[in-house]
């Protein structure tokens, strides 16, 4: 199975939060078969969100260092769809289609254009996320999964 995995779900994967568990079970339940793929900006917004952590005191600045040194190792481990033209246009078209009606945001509409894009060249299962927003959009391309709200 090959699974797209936006920052939310990223997140789950390295602080437990509502869904985490859900998560590691849908991981475990796709054995080591499963092909993670993620969008390239997933570092810069795994550090935005775990340094929102630090700033609002939820967690120690020394502990997130260490959290993020697992995260950089372990997106070497994935597929990582690069910020290029096709995930702009995609993203664009993604915006004028859904954002008039759905509060899509443009870092968003990147993930899931990435997540397109991934789909074009190796068949995406399914798009994890946590994001209601993004997951309205999603579901008119991919399959999708929110672990806050599945058992995986």
């Amino acid at each position: 199975m090959t699974a797209f995995f936006d920052t939310s779900a990223f997140l789950k994967l390295y602080h437990e939060e509502q869904g985490s568990a859900s998560l590691s079970t849908f991981i475990e339940n796709q054995g080591p078969d499963l092909v993670r793929v993620a969008s390239a900006i997933v570092e810069v917004e795994l550090f935005s969100a775990f340094m929102q952590k630090v700033r609002l005191r939820e967690l120690e600045e020394d502990e997130v260092r260490e959290i993020l040194s697992l995260c950089v190792e372990d997106i070497g481990d994935y597929r990582i769809i690069e910020f290029g033209q096709s995930v702009f246009k995609v993203a664009t078209e993604l915006l004028v289609t859904h954002a008039s009606s759905i509060p899509l945001r443009s870092l968003d509409a990147i993930q899931l254009a990435s997540a397109i894009v991934a789909d074009r060249d190796s068949k995406v299962e399914r798009f994890i996320s946590s994001d209601k927003h993004l997951l309205l959009a999603a579901q008119f391309y991919l399959p999708t999964f929110n672990p806050e709200l599945e058992v995986g």
